[in-house]
C-alpha cells in the first residue's frame, strides 16, 4: 500500500469492488440528511468513477503497414488511393470512411516524419 494518506492502491479498486463501492457511496448519500455530506459524496463518486477524458487511442499499425504494402506493390495510383482502400475495409459509412482516411493520413505523416528524422 502507499505511504501517502490520499494514495489509492490499484488492488483496492479492482473490477469486482468498484460497483460495490459506488453503490455504498450512493446508499450513504441517500441516508444522509446533511446536504454538505451529500455534496462531498457526490464529488467523491465523480472523482473515483469518471471516464478518462478524450477518445481512447486506436492502434492502426496493421492498417498503416497495409497502406505501405499497397503503395510499395503499386496497387494504388496514389497515397490517397491507398489510404482510401485501407480505410474502406474498416469503415461502415461515408462519414467514417472520411474520418478513418484522415486519421490514417495523419498517422502516416507522423510515421514518415519520424523515420526521416532517424536517418
Amino acid at each position: 500500500m502507499s505511504d501517502k494518506p490520499d494514495g489509492l492502491n490499484a488492488a483496492l479498486l479492482s473490477r469486482e469492488t468498484v460497483p460495490a463501492l459506488d453503490a455504498d457511496l450512493a446508499r450513504r448519500a441517500d441516508l444522509s440528511s446533511d446536504p454538505t455530506f451529500k455534496a462531498a459524496l457526490a464529488r467523491a463518486r465523480r472523482a473515483l468513477f469518471q471516464q478518462p477524458r478524450g477518445r481512447r487511442p486506436m492502434d492502426d499499425r496493421a492498417l498503416l503497414q497495409e497502406v505501405e504494402s499497397i503503395l510499395n506493390s503499386g496497387l494504388a495510383k496514389s497515397e490517397n488511393d491507398a489510404l482510401a482502400k485501407v480505410a474502406a475495409t474498416v469503415s461502415v459509412d461515408a462519414r467514417s470512411l472520411k474520418a478513418n482516411t484522415e486519421r490514417l493520413r495523419r498517422k502516416l505523416r507522423t510515421a514518415q516524419k519520424s523515420s526521416h528524422e532517424n536517418i
